[in-house]
Formats: structure tokens, sequence, C-alpha cells
């Protein structure tokens, strides 16, 4: 996560990434495993929207 933390995206790239990640597997896979990678996706992008939004609030940087 560091990485990301000082980058300046939001709400709308995560769900730009979503959505890209999404069609990439509706054009390439299937089945169970294909499902648990959209949810796994899903909340990936809502946890660092969230860790963003929240180190830009407390004007903090995350330990490394």
């Amino acid at each position: 996560f560091p990485p990301h933390a000082s980058l300046r995206i939001g709400d709308a790239h995560f769900e730009r990434w979503v959505l890209l990640f999404n069609q990439t597997l509706d054009e390439h896979f299937h089945g169970q495993k294909t499902e648990e990678a959209r949810w796994r996706a899903q909340k990936m992008a809502a946890l660092f929207a969230s860790k963003i939004e929240y180190y830009r609030q407390a004007d903090a940087r995350p330990l490394i």
C-alpha cells in the first residue's frame, strides 16, 4: 500500500480499475474462482480508497 498512499487518485480511479478488471475477467475467465477474483478486486479497491482518504484527512504517511 505505501507506494499508492501519495498518489492523487480517488474513487473514480478505483471504479475504473474495477470496471477494467471485471471486463478482463469476463473476456478470459469463468467459474467460481472468477467470481472470487471479482469479489476480491472490489474489496481491494474499497480498502485502498478508504486508506488513501484516511491518510489524506489525517495528513499522515503510512508506515513502510
